[in-house]
């Protein structure tokens, strides 16, 4: 009579239409028999296990051992750090650099007023009237050689046209 109402308990709990309580008695009637059958063994194993472990509780070595394997340890890598120094001064150095450049540029542009270098102004109008019939020279003569190329063009403009 009990190992029939062993099974029934037993199908009710494995297809999930056990109550709370029918769940208990199971436990209790599971954990008082000493001779099971081969098939409600492994669910007496199941509850065994459960109450063992609902027993049991954790203490604080358990936590401390666990923050241990999920949180990383901080390694000293001494590559890293010194690569971080290094990249600082780099910046430093950097920035020294262009203020000095900057402050240095400053103190040219403030410098660098005119200064004559013909005492004449007659004289300097002449040198640079001279310069200038140079540049004019070099394009009226690069203007020879497109005028050339030009009269090429409309040959061929006449060859392609008729």
């Amino acid at each position: 009579m009990q190992q029939t109402n062993i099974q029934e308990l037993a199908n009710k709990f494995w297809r999930g239409e056990s109550t709370d309580a029918e769940e208990r008695e199971l436990r209790k009637l599971l954990l008082e028999t000493d001779s099971v059958s081969p098939q409600l063994s492994a669910l007496k194993s199941y509850f065994a296990f459960t109450a063992t472990v609902k027993s049991s509780e954790l203490d604080e070595a358990f936590d401390q051992e666990l923050q241990g394997k999920l949180l990383p340890k901080r390694q000293y890598r001494p590559i890293r750090r010194m690569m971080g120094i290094a990249a600082a001064l780099t910046v430093l150095l950097a920035s020294v650099y262009f203020f000095k450049r900057s402050s240095q540029m400053e103190q040219i542009a403030h410098k660098s007023e005119f200064i004559d270098t013909y005492a004449d102004s007659e004289e300097a109008y002449a040198e640079v009237k001279k310069a200038l019939m140079m540049v004019s020279n070099s394009m009226n003569s690069g203007l020879a050689h497109t005028q050339v190329l030009g009269k090429f063009n409309e040959a061929q403009q006449e060859l392609i046209g008729n």
